[in-house]
């Protein structure tokens, strides 16, 4: 029977210390923590790389690291007006380089249009029209350099055939 009483206070102190435990943490106010030094000191080092990479005109690689030191600081307004800043130079640059490289395939230009189409891609690697763009400018030039090598392959041996009846 001690046994049995023992094992009871023990369940009903175990219960009640766990039921005041919770309480105690419920009540307690939870305030939000705040980055530690180390993270602070690398959001500092990605906004200097996100804002040497916008002044070289790197706009993807600037998004990049501004998402990151989002992510670290979290969200404010400056943070968020920059990265609007961002994108509409980017979608700017993407227009213009486009733009170019549609004039230089209609000029039958394809390596101001490859270049073009290659620098829309650096802005914004996610234009899919621009790699379709380009993969069709690499199976003309393909197509071109195998009929040029099956020309002067017929040719050669033309010559030869020419050569040994002679």
């Amino acid at each position: 029977m001690r046994q049995w009483q023992i094992i009871t206070t023990l369940i009903l102190f175990w219960f009640f210390s766990a039921c005041v435990v919770q309480k105690k943490i419920v009540q307690m106010p939870i305030e939000p923590k705040k980055p530690p030094v180390k993270l602070k000191v690398v959001a500092g080092v990605n906004r200097a790389k996100a804002q040497q990479f916008r002044k070289e005109g790197n706009l993807h690689y600037a998004a990049i690291q501004w998402r990151i030191v989002e992510s670290i600081e979290g969200a404010s307004d400056e943070i968020t007006r920059i990265q609007t800043e961002i994108m509409n130079e980017t979608v700017d640059q993407v227009s213009k380089y486009y733009a170019a490289a549609i004039s230089a395939l209609a000029k039958n230009n394809n390596d101001k249009a490859r270049l073009a189409l290659l620098k829309v891609l650096a802005a914004d690697p996610s234009q899919e029209a621009a790699v379709l763009q380009l993969r069709m400018i690499e199976k003309n030039l393909l197509r071109k350099i195998r009929s040029k090598n099956t020309k002067n392959f017929m040719r050669k041996n033309s010559l030869r055939g020419e050569k040994m009846k002679n």
